[in-house]
Order: structure tokens, then sequence, then C-alpha cells
């Protein structure tokens, strides 16, 4: 005897899925003693608030480097730069993403004496 020939699957259409939102990061360093957004930064901080997708939840982390000092009096100052600068790309991010939610979060990296604020995106499962 023969065997049926096997059934042939049938094609399900299925809609195209959006690309998962992914990881962003960026790196801004700015100008000696400001925390206004360098010249330089070429629209990059933008372009990172307008890949966030409405209606999704991010989680941001904000590192802001505060340089080492010897005076007790420095070191305050270069935390309240790190702070500043922190709260600058935090606020530009509030009203620049359509995201559904931002969850910001700020820490400082010690004795680091390049003026950056690193930027982490990670999208929220919710």
């Amino acid at each position: 005897g023969s065997a049926a020939p096997a059934p042939t699957p049938t094609a399900v259409e299925t809609q195209a899925k959006p690309a998962p939102p992914k990881e962003e990061s960026l790196t801004i360093t700015f100008d000696v003693n400001s925390s206004y957004f360098p010249t330089d930064l070429s629209g990059g901080l933008k372009r990172l608030a307008d890949g966030l997708q409405p209606g999704q939840a991010y989680a941001v982390e904000l590192t802001g480097a505060v340089g080492a000092a010897t005076q007790e009096e420095d070191a305050r100052y270069n935390r309240w730069l790190a702070e500043r600068r922190m709260g600058r790309v935090a606020e530009f991010l509030q009203r620049n993403a359509a995201a559904e939610r931002l969850e910001i979060k700020q820490a400082f990296a010690a004795n680091d004496p390049s003026r950056r604020v690193v930027v982490q995106v990670r999208p929220l499962v919710e």
C-alpha cells in the first residue's frame, strides 16, 4: 500500500509586529563649569527622545560624572553641577519624548572628571 501524502500546511497570515523597542545609550560631555547642552550634541538627545515609542514605558538611568575635589566647597560644587546637568537631560526627555511614561533615576559617578552624563534607556515590560 501507498501512504497518503502528508497534508500541506495552510499559510496563516500574520500581521508584521513592530520590532520590540531596544535599549538605547547616549553619552553627553558638557563644557567645563557648564550645565548647558554642548553645541556638538548635534541632535543626539532629540533623536533618542524621538525614538521612544508612544504607549511604551521606559526606565531611564542618568549617571552624572562628579569630578574629584580636595576641598569640601569644590566637592559640593561638582555634585551640584552634576545634578544640574542630569536635571537638564531629564527635563528635555520629559518634554520631548512621546513615551507613555519615563521612570528616571539619577546616579553619580564619583571622582570622574569627564563632565559626562550617560543616558541609558530601556523599555519597561509591563
